[in-house]
């Protein structure tokens, strides 16, 4: 068992609430209140293989990274995140 240690670090984007075409990508029950669209140059992850899933906190809430859309040609990406 590899134990992992957490990392804190800030990053710079924009948070703003997913558009309704957004919503259309997640299934009717995560469309829950809560759910932000983070845009930024920061790359976040969701738990994959060895990776851990980024928390984000944002006036005092967490959120859980829940999907991440890679837009590297453009140098940013679009993670969604719900309230823990």
């Amino acid at each position: 068992m590899e134990v992992v240690e957490d990392t804190t670090f800030t990053a710079i984007g924009v948070i703003q609430p997913p558009s309704s075409e957004e919503l259309q990508f997640f299934p009717e029950g995560e469309r829950r209140k809560g759910l932000v669209a983070i845009y930024t140059q920061t790359i976040l992850h969701l738990t994959e293989g060895e990776d851990i899933a980024d928390d984000v906190t944002w006036h005092s809430e967490a959120y859980k990274i829940i999907r991440v859309d890679r837009w590297d040609d453009y140098g940013y990406c679009v993670a969604y995140a719900q309230k823990r």
